[in-house]
């Protein structure tokens, strides 16, 4: 049965088009171009991939954008490689995210050093989309330049999006110091994480900062603060 969508944005998705018809629907200028997009990105083969690599470089950028997300969906959008990373330096911060996320969704390592530059976007959403596409394509580097967002970015969203790779990502060498700043931040939500870091990782040392946890004001946080008690031996 065919699960995908029968249309977008109020708009028929032309499956049964062809390539010749689908291309003369987009170089239009109805709103059914957009759903000509949706309809080539299921298109398998080198020819679609090949068409929407031509629009990836449009003087539009909203044909830019919808390029570069129909080639993160489309089956052999890993071949366009190059597109996306290209796509990585485009002046607007919508292809951009657009391109963040055709990189995580198609799992290119090769996107990865211009991921890392997109952190420094003077947008915040597209340091949200950076982050989340290295939240995909993590690498043991991107460890400080997240906590430093996390730490320091004047973004809630922004921020925790950074606590969400942080948290993905914590390991055995990087425990100790989430657990000091997240035992005492809010919201409760990071310090539950603090309890389960400890839970997890930690020796009878972090007891007395867990006993602490275990008297929260939030009743979440006492649970978790007492599953990682029993956890390290000890009773709350």
């Amino acid at each position: 049965m065919d699960q995908r969508p029968k249309t977008w944005h109020g708009t028929a998705i032309p499956f049964s088009a062809s390539l010749e018809e689908l291309k003369a629907t987009i170089d239009g200028s109805t709103p059914a171009r957009w759903a000509a997009f949706q309809a080539l990105q299921s298109m398998p083969g080198p020819d679609a991939l090949e068409t929407l690599a031509g629009y990836a470089s449009s003087s539009d950028p909203h044909v830019r954008r919808a390029a570069i997300e129909s080639i993160g969906s489309h089956p052999d959008g890993s071949h366009a490689e190059p597109l996306v990373c290209n796509a990585l330096r485009d002046p607007e911060q919508f292809v951009l995210r657009a391109a963040c996320n055709a990189a995580a969704t198609l799992r290119l390592s090769g996107a990865h050093e211009l991921l890392q530059s997109l952190l420094a976007s003077s947008s915040p959403a597209t340091r949200c989309a950076a982050i989340a596409a290295l939240n995909t394509l993590w690498r043991i580097s991107d460890y400080t330049a997240i906590l430093q967002l996390f730490t320091n970015d004047p973004s809630d969203n922004v921020r925790k999006g950074a606590a969400w790779a942080l948290r993905t990502h914590s390991t055995s060498e990087n425990w100790r110091e989430l657990f000091i700043i997240w035992r005492n931040s809010e919201p409760p939500r990071y310090r539950i994480w603090s309890c389960e870091l400890a839970a997890e990782f930690g020796p009878g040392e972090v007891a007395p900062h867990l006993e602490t946890l275990a008297n929260d004001k939030n009743g979440h946080v006492r649970a978790a603060a007492a599953k990682a008690l029993r956890r390290i031996g000890r009773e709350c």
